[in-house]
């Protein structure tokens, strides 16, 4: 490898999986400057984007584990069945005991510990965790929470808002800062009780919570950090998630016992070009209960979804192809009654010690 230019054993990196470039780093010192770059982890996180190379992460409460399973297993038709989830090296440091895992951004996994209330951040290609500060409020009931890259600042941030009587209380934590601001905001509206999680969804550097009543979306730019809105076409329905379909903002409203839609707004922030993609009905006890969260869509144009549990406790995931409007529930090992989202591998990097640190990384050899 050596004898090739760099150009090209560094295209040939670009294209690994965070993991394997986390091990490629310790080859020679060459290797370790190049693949520390951020010049080469914004590369290598933008191609990664590019090839969907997703994993559905998720939480299995009772062996109290994350597990993660790539998405590529899932859309082969052959392996539909039965699939077998990989159980993640969830950092013990973070106090496994009573942490969820909340979402993802980047790579970056962000979580909230339960008993000894504290958030982290979380990288497990490369290994780093970080428990950060104490919120100035230390209320962390009832409260909304997303998180997502400030391309302006370039830093990572996450958000908590919480509704109270006569207005919002927003915190927002900076990465780059490793500190808390807060604010308040008069409410002109309400957060909504029609979700799947208290997650925000992430998309155009925005994140999206329901609002309430339910004909809204509640809006935080996370560079400009105000609250903003955006109307719903849909009224009629029980309950609403919100997700990404193929790019675009999409909600789901679930018309209990008959069927829930799928609607998405291809130009995004505005208000006409939202438009119905496609009216699912399925049987209530088959395929899902409540509430609905879209997942990921594929190439082949099928799409993921996940339901809330339903008597036996256990989350259910299942396949949609709109060609053949079918469905098709996947047996995945391990999939329990915690959250489930999307996930990547990544270079991007905490700034903190790791469990994963060699302590060789001062005597590589050149």
């Amino acid at each position: 490898m050596s004898s090739l230019p760099e150009e090209i054993y560094r295209d040939i990196l670009l294209r690994l999986p965070g993991k394997s470039l986390v091990s490629c780093k310790y080859v020679c010192k060459s290797w370790y400057e190049l693949i520390s770059d951020p010049s080469f982890i914004k590369s290598h996180l933008n191609l990664t984007n590019q090839r969907n190379s997703y994993r559905l992460m998720f939480e299995c409460d009772e062996m109290n584990s994350v597990n993660s399973i790539s998405y590529d297993s899932l859309s082969s038709s052959e392996k539909y069945d039965d699939a077998v989830a990989v159980e993640m090296d969830f950092s013990n440091t973070i106090s496994k005991c009573r942490s969820e895992i909340l979402g993802s951004c980047n790579g970056l996994v962000y979580g909230l510990n339960n008993k000894l209330k504290f958030f982290f951040l979380w990288n497990p290609a490369t290994k780093e965790h970080k428990r950060l500060p104490k919120s100035p409020d230390t209320y962390y009931g009832s409260t909304f929470h997303g998180f997502g890259y400030d391309y302006k600042a370039d830093d990572y941030k996450l958000v908590l808002v919480r509704d109270i009587c006569e207005s919002f209380r927003v915190q927002v934590y900076s990465l780059k800062s490793n500190s808390w601001k807060s604010f308040e905001t008069i409410q002109r509206y309400g957060m909504g009780t029609y979700y799947v999680t208290y997650s925000g969804v992430f998309l155009n550097r925005v994140l999206h919570w329901p609002g309430r009543p339910g004909n809204k979306i509640v809006t935080m730019n996370i560079s400009e950090e105000g609250l903003e809105v955006l109307k719903l076409p849909i009224t009629d329905y029980e309950f609403m998630s919100i997700g990404v379909l193929e790019g675009c903002l999409c909600v789901l409203s679930d018309h209990v016992g008959k069927t829930f839609e799928v609607w998405v707004m291809p130009d995004y922030g505005v208000q006409e070009s939202w438009t119905k993609l496609y009216s699912i009905g399925f049987g209530r006890r088959k395929y899902h209960s409540s509430m609905v969260e879209l997942l990921v869509s594929f190439k082949n144009g099928k799409i993921l979804f996940k339901n809330e549990p339903i008597g036996d406790g256990k989350n259910s995931v299942f396949l949609y192809d709109p060609q053949y409007k079918t469905a098709r529930k996947l047996n995945i090992t391990g999939l329990n009654d915690g959250e489930a989202f999307s996930y990547y591998e990544s270079l991007v990097s905490l700034k903190c010690s790791t469990l994963g640190k060699r302590k060789r990384e001062k005597s590589i050899e050149t």
